[in-house]
This record gives structure tokens, sequence and C-alpha cells, in this order.
């Protein structure tokens, strides 16, 4: 999403993430992001370049901040789904997220 702001996150709010991108055979270098903040519309931001021209794997997911003070940030809910080529629907990896 390149390193410019793109949306304001608000405090005191849940925002719902949902992120998507080709791995492996089928990867492409690019990926969607769908963010739906508490009472508001979802914003979609398509086509975004990944830092690595393919993403092989799913081996971590890391989260991080640009914060230039120290702040808190609650997660819950998180859930990672597969879905394969030509299947119509994606399907939750069990025992991933601990």
């Amino acid at each position: 999403m390149s390193n410019k702001k793109v949306m304001d996150i608000p405090i005191k709010k849940w925002i719902h993430v949902k992120a998507m991108a080709k791995i492996g055979d089928d990867a492409d270098g690019l990926f969607d992001v769908e963010i739906t903040i508490e009472g508001e519309e979802t914003k979609y931001f398509h086509n975004n370049k990944s830092p690595s021209a393919k993403i092989e794997n799913l081996s971590y997911l890391q989260l991080s901040s640009s914060a230039a003070e120290q702040t808190t940030a609650y997660l819950d809910n998180l859930k990672i789904y597969q879905r394969l080529t030509g299947e119509p629907e994606p399907k939750e990896i069990p025992n991933l997220v601990n």
C-alpha cells in the first residue's frame, strides 16, 4: 500500500481487516485489503504491490506499528483461510493460531 497514509484508524472503535493474496504458484505479487471501521462503510484497497515479487508461502504473520509513541492494540478473532485455485469458498486453516 506504499508508504503514504491511506486512512485514519480511530481509537476505541473496532475495525475489521481482511487481507487477500495469492500464494505459491498462483502468486502475482499483489494483494487486496478491505478495512471496515465500526459504523462506517468498508474501504477497499486493491492490487497493492507486495514487498516480495511473489509470496511463496505463509510461515508467519507479523503485525507492526509505525507509531512514534508507545501504543496498545488488541487483536481478537484472528482467522486465516486458504482457498485453492478453482474452489469457490475459502476454508479456515485449523489450529494455526493459538
